[in-house]
C-alpha cells in the first residue's frame, strides 16, 4: 500500500515518534545535505557521491563511482591517508580531520574530514564513509546559498533543469547494492517510481526494505544525530537518531528533550539563546536551508558546540511538511579557533619575528615583527624562499632538516640579511611542523633581535682582553720589580747575617740590636715580595704545584722547628698531636709547609700567653691538620673577610703586629688549588682554630 508524502510526516502520524526513519527521508537527507558524504567500499572504491560532494569537489557522480578514494588526497598526502584508512578498517571513527584535499582541478581544499566504518545488518564491514566540509573561507562564504541553490533543485526536482537522469539516478548508480530497487516513499519524484520502468512491484517491495535497512543502518552508525521534526508551530519533533542520545550524553534517545521548540531553546546555552533568536526571525519565511551554530546543554549539564543545519521537506506542492536536520559536534573545532585566534593575537602582537614556510622554503607567513625586524612587508616576502633573508654563502636550509634528529626544535643565533642588505644578529628557533602521519608539512621560525646584546658581549670581551692584557702586564711588572727589591734585600740579609755571626768582630749590645732590626726588616720584605709574586702567578694561572704522596707529620714537624724559636722567645709551648698510621695527603709538600707554617706563625704573633698546638686527624675522607692557639680570637663579624687580600680584622692589628694581609689570602687558595680547604672557627679572648683539609 503506497503511503503519502504528507501523512508520513505530519504531527501524530507515527506510533513511536523516536523510532526508526523513514528510508526515503534518510535518503532524502543523504541527497540534500550541505556537506560532501561518500561511501566506498571495503577496498575504498568509492560507491556513493553525493551532490554537495559534487558541488565541492568539482567531479560528477558518474565519474568519481568506482574510482578509489584516494583521488582526493593531495601531493605528498598518501602517507597520512593510509594512516586514517589503516584505523577506520580496524573499527575506529576518526573525527575532526583539519586536512587538505584535491578537487578535481587540482585546487587543494582546506577540508574538516570524519571518517567512519560501515557494517551490515549482519555486523559485517560494509566499508566506510567519510564526511567532508569546506572550511576554507570562500567554502564557508559559499556554503549556505550554494547549499540553498542545490537543496531547491532536489526539493523540488521539476524545476531543475532537464537531463537524462533525475537528482535520484546519481543515489542509484552510488549504491550499486540498492539496484533495481524502487523508491515509494512519497518525497522522492514520481518518475522513480517505476525505477527506469524495468522492476516489478515485488522488486520494489524488496528493495523498500533493503533501503531502510540501509539508511537505517548508515544513519545509526553516523557520527553525527539527524531529527525530523514537523513544520508545525511547536516543531514538534519526529525521530531522533541514536547518535543523538550518544552526543548529548543521555541513556535512551527518548530521553532526549527535543520533543518540541520551546524544550530545545531550553536546552540553549543562556548566553546563545538571543543570537539563535535573532538568526531564526531574521531567516526568509521561505528559506528551506538553515544552518546555526551554538551551545547545547548535555544531560550532565556541561555544554557542547554543535552545528545545526536542516532542511525542508516539501510536498508535491511545494509545501513544507517537515524539516530534516544533521547535529555535528564541533567544541573541538570552535576550541581550537578560539586557541587558534588567540594564538593569532599573541603572534600578531609578538615582539619577536615569527614566519612559517614550506618543507621547500617558500615563506607563507609574516608577522609585524617580522616586516619590523626585516624590512619586507608581507606582499614583498610572502612566496619568496628563505634564502632571501641569509648572508651569503649560508646554506643552513640546506642542512636544516638533518640536523633535528629527534629534537622538537633547533635553539642557535646566527646573522639575517635585511631588505637594505644589512645584518642582523638574531636568536632563532626553528621547529617542523608535522601531520598525523608524521610528515614534514611546514616549518615554523622564531627571530629574536640580540643586536644589543651581542654589542654588549662585545664590548664585555674586550673589555675582558684588555683586563686581562692588564692583569698579564701587572704579573710581568711584579715579577720584575720583586726580583730587582729582592736582589738587595739578599745582600742586606747576608751581610746582617755576617755581622751578626761575629766574624768581623765583636759587635756592642746596642750594634747587636741595630743590627738585628735590619734583619728583621729585611726577612719581612723578602717575605711580602714572596707573597706578592705567588699572588700574581695564581691570578695569572702560571703558579704550578705538584701532586704526590705526602707525610704530613713530618712536615708538621719541619714547621714546629720554624716556629720554636719566636715561640720560645714569648714562653709559648709548641706541641704536636698526630695518630701513629696516618695516611698520606696528596699535594704539593713545599705549599702544606707554607701554608701550616702562615697558620703556625700566625698563632705565634697573636697570642701572648699559652700554647699552639697542631693536631692531625683523618676524618670523613679528608686528612685534617687543626692549627689551634689560646690568643686574641676573633669576632664573628671579622670571620667572613678573614681570608680576603689586604685584610686584618683591626687596623690597630696591623700596627701592633705588622704583616700586608695576604698570607691568609695565599693560604686558602693554595689549598683550593690542591683540591683542599681552609675552615676556621674562633671565640674573641680564648683564641682560634684554622683547619687545614686535604685530600688523601
Amino acid at each position: 500500500m503506497e503511503t503519502s508524502r504528507s501523512s508520513r510526516y505530519l504531527p501524530g502520524a507515527p506510533a513511536e515518534p523516536y523510532a526508526a526513519a523513514p528510508a526515503g527521508l534518510l535518503q532524502q537527507f543523504f541527497i540534500s545535505c550541505p556537506d560532501p558524504i561518500i561511501g566506498c567500499a571495503p577496498d575504498a572504491v568509492i560507491t556513493f557521491w553525493n551532490p554537495a560532494a559534487e558541488q565541492v569537489f568539482g567531479l560528477p557522480a558518474e565519474e568519481a563511482i568506482g574510482q578509489p578514494f584516494a583521488l582526493l588526497a593531495p601531493p605528498g598526502g598518501m602517507a597520512a591517508l593510509d594512516h586514517w584508512l589503516s584505523l577506520v578498517h580496524e573499527g575506529q571513527t576518526v573525527t575532526t580531520i583539519e586536512t587538505v584535499r584535491c578537487a578535481s582541478d587540482g585546487r587543494l581544499l582546506e577540508t574538516s574530514l570524519t571518517l567512519f566504518p560501515m557494517r551490515d545488518e549482519h555486523g559485517q564491514s560494509a566499508g566506510f564513509a567519510a564526511v567532508a566540509r569546506d572550511v576554507s573561507p570562500r567554502g564557508q562564504a559559499a556554503h549556505v546559498p550554494e547549499a540553498e541553490s542545490r537543496r531547491a533543485s532536489l526539493i523540488h526536482p521539476k524545476s531543475a533543469p532537464a537531463g537524462p537522469a533525475s537528482a535520484q539516478e546519481p543515489l542509484a548508480g552510488a549504491l550499486p547494492t540498492l539496484a533495481q530497487v524502487l523508491e515509494r516513499t512519497g518525497v522522492l519524484p514520481a518518475e522513480d517510481a517505476g525505477w527506469r520502468g524495468t522492476t516489478t512491484a515485488q522488486h520494489a517491495e524488496q528493495g523498500q526494505r533493503h533501503l531502510e535497512r540501509r539508511f537505517q543502518t548508515l544513519v545509526e552508525q553516523l557520527p553525527a544525530a539527524i531529527y525530523v521534526h514537523a513544520d508545525d508551530a511547536d516543531e514538534t519533533m519526529l525521530y531522533l537518531s541514536p547518535h543523538c542520545a550518544t552526543l548529548l550524553g543521555y541513556e535512551r534517545t527518548g530521553d532526549v528533550p527535543f520533543q518540541t521548540r520551546s524544550a530545545w531553546l531550553d536546552q540553549v546555552h543562556p548566553d546563545d539563546l538571543d543570537r539563535v533568536l535573532r538568526d531564526l526571525d531574521a531567516q526568509a519565511p521561505a528559506q528551506n536551508f538553515r544552518m546555526l551554530e551554538y551551545r547545547l546543554r548535555r544531560a550532565d549539564g556541561a555544554y557542547l558546540w554543535v552545528n545545526d543545519g536542516y532542511e525542508a521537506i516539501c510536498n508535491e506542492a511545494g509545501e513544507r511538511v517537515a524539516w530534516v536536520g544533521v547535529l555535528i559536534d564541533i567544541t573541538e573545532r570552535r576550541q581550537a579557533d578560539d586557541l587558534a585566534s588567540r594564538l593569532a593575537a599573541v603572534v600578531t602582537t609578538s615582539d619577536d619575528a615569527i614566519s612559517t614556510r614550506t618543507p621547500d622554503g617558500r615563506i607563507t607567513y609574516w608577522n609585524p615583527a617580522a616586516e619590523k625586524l626585516y624590512g619586507y612587508t608581507p606582499e614583498e616576502i610572502i612566496g619568496q624562499s628563505v634564502t632571501v633573508l641569509f648572508p651569503e654563502g649560508d646554506n643552513r636550509h640546506v642542512t636544516l632538516p638533518d640536523e633535528f634528529g629527534d629534537a622538537p626544535a633547533l635553539h642557535f643565533e646566527t646573522r639575517d640579511r635585511r631588505r637594505d642588505g644589512s645584518l642582523v644578529d638574531v636568536a632563532a628557533t626553528i621547529s617542523l611542523v608535522r601531520d598525523a602521519a608524521g610528515e614534514v608539512t611546514a616549518v615554523s621560525a622564531i627571530a629574536r633581535d640580540i643586536t644589543e646584546r651581542k654589542e654588549a658581549e662585545r664590548a664585555l670581551r674586550a673589555a675582558l682582553d684588555a683586563a686581562e692584557a692588564g692583569e698579564q702586564a701587572k704579573a710581568r711588572f711584579l715579577a720584575m720589580m720583586s726580583h730587582e727589591l729582592r736582589t738587595p734585600l739578599q745582600a742586606v740579609l747576608g751581610y746582617a747575617d755576617f755581622l751578626l755571626s761575629g766574624r768581623q768582630g765583636k759587635l756592642t749590645p746596642e750594634q747587636h740590636e741595630d743590627i738585628t732590626f735590619i734583619h728583621l726588616g729585611a726577612s719581612r720584605m723578602v717575605t711580602l715580595i714572596e707573597q706578592i709574586l705567588d699572588l700574581s702567578r695564581m691570578e695569572a694561572g702560571q703558579l704550578a704545584l705538584r701532586c704526590e704522596p705526602v707525610d704530613v707529620p713530618a712536615v708538621m714537624e719541619l714547621v714546629r722547628q720554624d716556629i720554636a724559636p719566636q715561640a720560645g722567645a714569648k714562653g709559648l709551648q709548641v706541641r704536636l698531636i698526630a695518630p701513629a698510621r696516618l695516611p698520606q695527603a696528596l699535594g704539593d709538600p713545599d705549599r702544606i709547609r707554607q701554608i701550616l707554617l702562615n697558620l703556625a706563625g700566625n698563632a705565634v704573633k697573636y697570642t701572648e700567653a699559652g700554647a699552639i698546638t697542631l693536631q692531625a686527624r683523618c676524618r670523613q675522607g679528608w686528612l685534617e691538620v687543626a692549627v689551634i692557639d689560646t690568643g686574641i680570637g676573633i669576632a664573628s663579624a671579622d670571620l667572613p673577610g678573614i681570608f680576603d687580600e689586604f685584610r686584618q680584622v683591626d687596623g690597630n692589628l696591623t700596627r701592633r703586629y705588622g704583616g700586608a694581609g695576604l698570607g691568609l689570602a695565599i693560604a686558602r687558595r693554595l689549598a683550593e688549588q690542591m683540591g683542599g680547604a681552609i675552615v676556621v672557627s674562633s671565640t674573641p679572648g680564648a683564641g682560634s682554630t684554622f683547619t687545614l683539609r686535604l685530600p688523601v
